[in-house]
């Protein structure tokens, strides 16, 4: 790829996979009536795996791209993930992470199972949902998803999850419990103390945390002082907790010095202009509360996008500054056409094997595009 470039890359798309027509994955394919996996009542398409409110997970370990699982709220109900692989190019749904069996056909599946407050159906598979920005990566080999919000149905309201790792070709409950979940909200992981850090409209009163190791969940104690659809971002040559506050205008920049006792992320001054309200998330409309916000270690920085044809950055004070008094610097890559398909959401960038900012496109036919 020619540096700082949008490229259209990949052998297959997204709806080339899709379960409805598959009578492999879906035994009612053929059946007359409302199609299974089209959706809710809006009847809201497959591409609301990646349109409505979702995001995903890029994991540098095995230079691939997890998508999914599901849609939520009305939206497309189907929970299997789809797996891209920067190796070949091409998405897959592993068997193991196919849909749970008459999802979204109606008659058929019972999304008010009594199973809601669990986070998974019957069996065992994660439920459906808008996941948000609950993806991620720990030590560049492990996926993690923190649930969504809202299921499959509107008034399946309980925002109840499990806490999933993707092992073996499919989502693995890890934690055995469940915690409130993530409205809206983000998940990052701290590298220097193992920790994941969750951050939302889903975490009322503070900031939750998750250790891996000992399995155990609970409260920072620190406040979120963010609303709806915040994305969080560890920085490690700082030990810096970065919220970028979105669903507010103009866009606001929180942090919080994780070496500080209970520091609640607080706005920091800026120059340049920040991303401006059409092409972040406003939450107003199918795309909307997935920034993709991610930090690029390599040039020292935060990249953003949400669609559009601009991918915009966060430059942190130079370090030894004062990061909470000195200003942070917005910025743009200078990328050139053609552009990303607006509304899809950022799972990955700087990363060294691909050296490339990788993102689903969300519009047919719904192929990866890099951004160099």
């Amino acid at each position: 790829m020619v540096p700082f470039t949008w490229a259209e890359v990949g052998s297959n798309t997204v709806d080339s996979l899709n379960p409805r027509y598959n009578p492999a994955m879906n035994p009612r394919a053929n059946e007359p009536g409302p199609p299974n996996f089209l959706g809710g009542p809006a009847g809201s398409p497959q591409s609301d795996v990646v349109v409505a409110w979702c995001g995903a997970c890029w994991v540098e370990g095995d230079h691939k791209l997890y998508v999914g699982p599901g849609g939520g709220h009305n939206n497309y109900y189907g929970n299997e993930t789809y797996v891209w692989d920067a190796e070949t190019a091409r998405f897959s749904i592993p068997e193991t992470a196919w849909p749970t069996g008459s999802v979204g056909h109606s008659p058929g599946y019972n999304f008010l199972d009594g199973l809601q407050a669990t986070g998974k159906y019957a069996d065992g598979k994660v439920r459906s949902y808008h996941s948000y920005g609950n993806f991620a990566t720990r030590r560049g080999s492990e996926a993690w998803f923190f649930g969504g919000a809202v299921g499959a149905l509107s008034i399946d309201t309980t925002n109840k999850s499990a806490i999933w790792r993707w092992e073996n070709g499919n989502w693995v409950d890890k934690s055995g419990f469940v915690i409130v979940g993530n409205v809206a909200g983000g998940v990052c992981w701290d590298e220097r103390r193992d920790l994941f850090y969750i951050v939302g409209a889903g975490t009322p009163g503070g900031i939750d945390f998750y250790d891996p190791t000992s399995n155990q969940h609970g409260r920072t104690g620190r406040s979120s002082n963010a609303g709806a659809y915040a994305r969080p971002a560890y920085e490690p040559l700082r030990d810096l907790l970065v919220v970028l506050t979105s669903s507010q205008r103009p866009t606001i920049v929180k942090v919080a010095r994780l070496g500080a006792d209970r520091e609640s992320p607080m706005a920091v001054p800026t120059t340049g202009e920040p991303p401006p309200s059409n092409e972040v998330s406003t939450g107003l409309g199918r795309g909307a509360g997935t920034n993709g916000f991610v930090y690029d270690r390599d040039a020292d920085r935060f990249l953003i996008w949400q669609g559009g044809q601009t991918v915009y950055t966060l430059t942190p004070p130079a370090l030894g500054s004062d990061p909470m008094t000195t200003p942070w610097v917005w910025g743009r890559l200078p990328l050139t056409l053609p552009s990303a398909d607006p509304g899809a959401p950022m799972a990955g960038s700087g990363t060294p094997a691909l050296g490339a900012a990788v993102v689903c496109s969300t519009p047919r036919p719904r192929r990866c595009r890099c951004s160099r």
